[in-house]
């Protein structure tokens, strides 16, 4: 299931280096964000896929992290919402 991301709005602002993944139907699945400090640091990027309801079971899945990209980060949020809803039947 592909997942269309923006940027992050906080307070009705774009920020910078924070992005969010949504489904087809608008519900937020996940989001990516550059930590504070130096940009070239291991580790930097955050990711967390967040979504929830019946379809989603997180069991015995981590479902946040650290990247060492942008792309990394991604890749992570969509192959954790992939495999938890794998796991829901």
């Amino acid at each position: 299931m592909p997942l269309t991301w923006r940027r992050t709005i906080i307070g009705d602002v774009g920020q910078p280096h924070d992005f969010s993944a949504f489904d087809e139907r608008e519900t937020p699945i996940g989001r990516t964000w550059l930590r504070p400090g130096p940009v070239h640091s291991a580790h930097a990027w955050h990711w967390a896929m967040n979504a929830s309801g019946p379809d989603i079971n997180r069991h015995d899945t981590s479902c946040s992290g650290t990247a060492i990209d942008k792309q990394q980060a991604v890749t992570m949020v969509e192959m954790t919402y992939t495999r938890c809803l794998g796991r829901s039947s």
